[in-house]
């Protein structure tokens, strides 16, 4: 037995325009492809009426009309590719190949290539969306039947569906003939100039014949053992814990099923990550350096094969919910060098809110046009770029989503934390904190149980809540887990008084200590070459918050001046007022402000 899950690198040779710091996204899907897929999508949802669909959800619900039919099919143009520039947009995402045939999406290649052509001339860069598991059967299999053999299949041999759409069909990547077939659009997308490949819908459960031989010799190579299948069904019907249908899973123990569960997403992953390997690592004898990513939505090894980072997880924020603990475990992930785009849904919101928390943490919403702040990050990147994070604090992380509000207490409390990728971590970084936080984190290598034991006995503290370490980094059960606290944990429970005080302790003084408004948040940050600490300030509540006091403790640091910068209406860079070289005051924050210290 291995005893080791697989590790996976890319190379950090990137072109100049998409840097950290220096690239601004923005994501448009358009084009007849992008119409018949919104179309198709929407109006093949199972359990919907027809008066559901054209009035609830969907771009196009409640107004199909000519007018925006037309809006949509024709958006990639001059005009538009002008309104970009205006914003300091730098790359544009469009839809290459969503999951028609390739003969159905010559009429799409023909309009991008087109447009990559005039965003070239105007120095902006295109990147190809594609899909890895994405078919749209109807036509794709009149044009393409070979592909009926390369589905995706739930456990009762029924095709898996992308999001309960009858319309649209998941293919199993396990199927090479199926990634090869995938290889040829991304060589389509590449000869027609596009500059950077990324792949959506990168999940499919499969329960073929393929994946159930993969998944037994993936859990024989891990743990000795040739496991089954879970159950793959809809989601809707099923749960890690639901009822069974047959003898053989009635006979699974709770803990066997867990087990089997949690090394079933480590497979996909794994899977999944393999897949995209393949394409990518063709792609780079197409083109290189070409940027390459992919929507993850947070397992594992993915992140590890992409040199831009993407993600579709965060949520809307305001004064009650934030998305700190996920853009701290990205800017983690980036490992320091890869590019991080976020998509922020704005909705009827002030998009300030989502633009300034992606800036503040070291990502980039792709999704948005604000030109204030578009502007203001163009033209400031000496505040976004080659900083690292300042903590005493380390949090191990692995899939923040899962619960989604655990660690706001942290940020709405103004505690500096880095994560620590659960599959990254090394005894050199343990050693960089005071405290070090397991957020109910059920499985847990022994290795790394063994590295915070010592850590603890070298004086460091260790928090673990919830089902922290209940398991190994197999999710077999341990017989010692570490001593735990606050173990009533549920998806939206939120990290405990208990904890957060006891992390408070570990770590004082604090970096940075903050009064003001309890919606008030702060990130520290310094510059790699030690010149200048920044202080990003963000309000999250829908009126101007203050007056807000800054306290910045770094060892042996003070500092002799302070400059505000500030996107928001009538806000001037200036110096202001530094207390005994550590201390500041703004007497109002709009939304987002930022003070450089030197």
């Amino acid at each position: 037995m291995s005893q080791q899950y697989p590790t996976y690198t890319v190379s950090p040779d990137l072109p100049a325009w998409v840097r950290k710091g220096h690239t601004q996204y923005q994501n448009y899907h358009a084009g007849p492809s992008e119409v018949a897929k919104l179309v198709l999508t929407q109006f093949s949802l199972v359990g919907h009426t027809i008066e559901d669909l054209l009035s609830t959800g969907g771009a196009f619900a409640g107004d199909i009309t000519p007018s925006t039919v037309w809006d949509r099919t024709n958006k990639y143009s001059d005009e538009f590719l002008d309104e970009m520039k205006a914003h300091g947009k730098t790359l544009i995402q469009v839809n290459w190949s969503c999951g028609f045939s390739v003969d159905a999406e010559e009429v799409q290649r023909d309009i991008l290539t087109e447009f990559a052509r005039k965003a070239h001339d105007r120095d902006m860069r295109i990147c190809a969306y594609l899909s890895i598991t994405n078919i749209f059967w109807k036509e794709a299999f009149e044009k393409e039947p070979f592909l009926k053999e390369w589905l995706a299949v739930y456990s009762d041999g029924s095709p898996h569906l992308y999001g309960n759409s009858k319309g649209r069909y998941l293919a199993c990547v396990n199927r090479q003939e199926w990634i090869n077939y995938l290889k040829a659009k991304v060589r389509m997308a590449i000869e027609g100039g596009l500059d950077h490949i990324y792949f959506d819908n990168v999940f499919a459960d499969c329960a073929c014949s393929l994946c159930h031989e993969g998944f037994a010799d993936f859990t024989d190579g891990l743990v000795g053992t040739r496991h089954d299948l879970p159950v793959i069904a809809p989601r809707e019907t099923r749960g890690i814990y639901s009822e069974p249908d047959d003898e053989a899973e009635r006979a699974i123990s709770e803990a066997e099923a867990y087990s089997r569960e949690y090394l079933h997403k480590q497979y996909m992953a794994h899977r999944l990550t393999e897949a995209l390997k393949d394409i990518r690592d063709y792609a780079f004898t197409l083109k290189s350096p070409l940027p390459f990513s992919a929507n993850n939505h947070l397992y594992p090894f993915i992140n590890d094969i992409c040199n831009v980072l993407y993600s579709q997880d965060t949520r809307l924020p305001g004064p009650d919910w934030n998305n700190v603990d996920l853009l701290r475990y990205l800017a983690a992930d980036s490992d320091g060098w890869k590019t991080v785009v976020t998509n922020h849904p704005v909705d009827d919101a002030d998009p300030r809110f989502s633009m300034a928390e992606a800036m503040a943490f070291q990502s980039y919403p792709y999704g948005i046009t604000h030109m204030p702040y578009n502007l203001f990050y163009r033209d400031h990147p000496e505040l976004f770029t080659d900083v690292e994070p300042v903590a005493k604090l380390g949090v191990v992380m692995e899939w923040p989503r899962r619960r989604p509000n655990y660690l706001d207490p942290l940020a709405y409390g103004n505690l500096m934390y880095e994560a620590i990728v659960l599959q990254k971590w090394t005894k050199e970084q343990l050693s960089k904190y005071s405290a070090i936080l397991l957020p109910d984190l059920e499985a847990v290598s022994d290795e790394l149980v063994a590295a915070l034991k010592e850590f603890a006995a070298n004086g460091g503290d260790v928090i673990a809540t919830g089902t922290s370490t209940l398991y190994d980094g197999f999710a077999r059960p341990r017989e010692r887990p570490l001593d735990r606290i606050e173990t009533d944990v549920t998806p939206e429970s939120r990290l405990g008084d208990e904890a957060v005080q006891r992390l408070r302790r570990a770590t004082d003084p604090q970096p940075i200590e903050v009064e003001g408004p309890r919606w008030v948040i702060a990130n520290l940050v310094g510059k790699s070459d030690g010149s200048t600490h920044l202080v990003h300030v963000i309000n999250y509540a829908a009126a101007p918050a203050g007056p807000v006091t800054v306290r910045v403790n770094v060892p042996d640091r003070t500092f002799e001046q302070a400059t505000l910068f500030s996107p928001d209406p009538d806000a001037e860079q200036q110096d202001i007022e530094l207390t005994d070289g550590v201390s500041f005051s703004l007497s109002e924050v709009d939304v987002y402000s930022i003070v450089k210290l030197s």
